[in-house]
């Protein structure tokens, strides 16, 4: 749904760019690239990129951003796991010579834990830090009905929309998987708690 409350938003958004900066810059700084010329018919750069662990530094990196936030403590988790889900997606195209340079951060969005907010009715309260807070209502959008009396999962928050999944309560044993879905006039925008794709539908909208 549209981002009603772009100014408190605005805050949590470029802080958590802050901290998801630095931190891909200190990975960075410790990623090994090797390049190795090889002969398969032609000539060609095999690229072989080794990550650190992330067990093996997450405390001297998370005390180094702890040093530099102004949110809540948990952004700075969520901080060290974006950056990491950024540089294995870079890897993965290196290694097939897609990508040379180092990856850039385009539109930061903030994918907020159930420590972070809180459910009252049909709104949730976000902690940006402590004691100061974003709310998001659905109580008047078109889907409110249909989402009553499901669970609310982890909101993303980006610069002009805000996704609220939701979902079934299902038993434990039972895998549980979502997908929001934004409709717009020319796009249908779509979420699965861990990538962002967008489908045109501006053909259909013109028939």
């Amino acid at each position: 749904m549209k981002n009603d409350e772009r100014e408190e938003s605005e805050v949590l958004l470029e802080n958590y760019r802050v901290l998801l900066q630095k931190a891909l810059d200190w990975l960075w700084d410790r990623t090994r690239i090797e390049r190795k010329e090889v002969k398969n018919g032609e000539k060609a750069t095999k690229v072989k990129v080794t990550l650190l662990k992330k067990k093996e530094v997450y405390k001297v990196l998370r005390d180094e951003l702890e040093e530099i936030n102004v949110l809540a403590s948990h952004y700075v988790d969520e901080a060290i796991n974006d950056a990491y889900s950024v540089l294995r997606s870079w890897r993965r195209r290196a290694e097939k010579g897609k990508a040379l340079r180092k990856p850039r951060l385009k539109e930061v969005y903030v994918r907020v834990k159930s420590t972070l907010r809180k459910v009252d009715g049909e709104s949730v309260r976000i902690t940006v830090r402590p004691y100061e807070y974003v709310n998001f209502s659905w109580s008047r959008t078109w889907f409110s009905r249909r989402v009553k009396g499901l669970e609310l999962g982890e909101p993303v928050i980006k610069e002009d929309k805000v996704y609220l999944p939701f979902r079934h309560k299902l038993p434990r044993f039972t895998p549980i998987d979502f997908l929001a879905i934004d409709s717009n006039l020319y796009t249908l925008d779509a979420y699965d708690g861990g990538k962002f794709i967008s489908f045109s539908i501006r053909g259909v909208v013109q028939s």
